[in-house]
């Protein structure tokens, strides 16, 4: 598959789900701690506590099915290595780069919650120590050290400070500031529609372009969260049908699992040698992974992640 190719450019835009999934969770994060600010009765125990149950049993679970086949079957993985240190860095959401130098955990995509904790953590001390004033004191923090990054640079040298220091982490701020826009004004539908319509013909013309990834929170983050406030103000004009509501429901496991239903099916058509395929072939290869992800990863979530949530969150928050 060339670099020019339609399925390239899709996969360069695949890639601002991660962006998507910030401005969420900063929306989120919004939602569910705005009123105990308000009535300056925020408990940051138990705050963490529940984003420790929605976020550590599915990751763990995932990061040690990985951790088990890098070990038993290594040739599974393409440049992929741990070792103690790394391992452990994985699990407690802490920034360690791999034997090989990669900024990544035990799971790939673990590097966007290693964001999202820190996140979290921000988020929760500047809330229990500035109160109704933690916004901007916490985007005030954040901009100082992604300034820091910027001018010092050498963010590829150590994980941890480019975690620290990466820009990408405005785009929760987005999501609180896209919140805030929503709870004040309603848009009108005709206004939502146009809007709606907009983010997606920039983010067309994001894929093409292809601009730096160290602005992404900018192309991607500032649009994205346009894009959130345009969908969350047709709630209640518009009945989304079941599916979406279970889909939604069943993000995060999705988003954990993704990866192995889709290796799995390389790996078969790989060993089968069927991947020199024609455009038709793949699109119906895309749907295909498409399909099976969404329906194993939502089997997984109400078979694991629900059950686990449902029980931690009756005995400890």
């Amino acid at each position: 598959m060339s670099d020019d190719s339609i399925y390239a450019h899709m996969a360069f835009l695949g890639r601002s789900g991660v962006d998507l999934f910030f401005v969420i969770s900063g929306f989120i994060m919004a939602y569910i701690t705005t009123e105990s600010v308000k009535k300056d009765n925020f408990n940051f125990n138990r705050f963490m506590k529940k984003r420790c149950i929605r976020i550590v049993p599915m990751y763990w679970i995932v990061s040690s099915v990985v951790l088990c086949l890098l070990i038993y079957k290594p040739d599974f993985f393409y440049n992929t290595s741990t070792d103690f240190l790394h391992t452990v860095g994985s699990f407690l959401f802490f920034p360690v780069a791999s034997p090989d130098d990669k900024f990544a955990p035990v799971l790939g995509v673990g590097w966007t919650l290693n964001l999202e904790m820190y996140f979290y953590l921000v988020l929760a001390l500047f809330i229990l120590f500035f109160k109704r004033s933690y916004f901007m004191y916490s985007l005030l923090f954040i901009a100082i050290c992604c300034t820091v990054g910027y001018i010092v640079g050498h963010r590829e040298n150590n994980y941890l400070y480019a975690s620290l220091t990466n820009p990408i982490l405005f785009e929760f701020f987005f999501g609180l500031i896209a919140f805030d826009f929503f709870s004040k004004k309603k848009l009108k539908t005709k206004f939502s529609l146009l809007l709606l319509l907009t983010c997606i013909i920039f983010l067309v013309f994001s894929c093409y372009k292809q601009w730096p990834d160290e602005l992404r929170f900018l192309y991607w983050g500032i649009t994205y969260s346009l894009f959130l406030i345009a969908i969350i103000s047709f709630e209640g004009k518009i009945k989304f049908p079941r599916v979406t509501l279970i889909l939604g429901d069943a993000s995060y496991t999705l988003y954990l699992t993704h990866y192995f239903f889709i290796a799995g099916i390389y790996i078969l058509l790989n060993r089968s040698g069927l991947l020199d395929l024609n455009n038709v072939s793949i699109s119906l290869l895309i749907l295909f992974c498409i399909l099976t992800t969404c329906i194993f990863g939502s089997v997984c979530y109400f078979l694991i992640e629900r059950v686990i949530t449902v029980k931690l969150t009756n005995k400890f928050a």
